[in-house]
């Protein structure tokens, strides 16, 4: 797995951001509601990046030597966290 570049996420973000923008612009031009996500989906998406957290941290353990893991766990976890990571700077920027 190769690792994320800052500039990869910065890009996406930057990507959402301007299709989400029009699209909003497109919806108020045609007299229709703009999209504005609600006050849960702040809240979901910090539960989800604490769950994240969670499964990573006995990862972060055994790299710094404390105990063994199992490498598909591992590869799980840090998965979640990349995939995670797109996905918020996509669904970051559109909002």
């Amino acid at each position: 797995m190769k690792r994320t570049s800052p500039g990869f996420i910065v890009g996406s973000w930057l990507i959402a951001t301007t299709i989400g923008l029009v699209a909003n612009f497109t919806l108020v031009g045609s007299g229709q509601l703009a999209w504005l996500p609600t006050f849960t989906f702040g809240i979901s998406q910090a539960v989800l990046g604490v769950a994240v957290l969670a499964l990573a941290w006995p990862v972060r353990s055994a790299a710094q030597g404390k105990r063994r893991i199992d490498f598909r766990y591992a590869v799980f976890v840090l998965s979640i966290a990349k995939a995670g990571i797109i996905v918020g700077s996509l669904v970051g920027g559109y909002t």
